[in-house]
């Protein structure tokens, strides 16, 4: 289960940085706030769809579990060609562009 989830840069200018409960968690702000970007972050974690995160922009995504484990993205562009890197509990697996 997610913990915490902390975005930093999403759409070059934003930041957002949620704590997660066991159960039900209200996502609740105005609009372009980020609520929906938020729920793509979970979403395409889930369904593994790591690719998604290239059409995506934004500097660091950090999920932490409530085990202790932690998914971290960061992404920084190559000829104007984003290039997303993985990593889990330290460990760097993919770089996706």
């Amino acid at each position: 289960m997610i913990s915490r989830i902390k975005i930093t840069g999403i759409h070059g200018d934003q930041d957002i940085d949620q704590e997660l409960y066991p159960g039900l968690n209200i996502l609740h702000a105005k609009n372009g706030a980020g609520k929906t970007t938020f729920l793509h972050v979970i979403a395409n974690l889930f369904d593994r769809d790591l690719e998604r995160f290239c059409h995506m922009r934004f500097s660091k995504i950090v999920v932490k579990l409530q085990n202790g484990g932690e998914v971290s993205l960061s992404q920084r562009m190559v000829s104007d060609q984003p290039i997303v890197s993985v990593e889990i509990n330290g460990k760097e697996y993919d770089q996706i562009s």
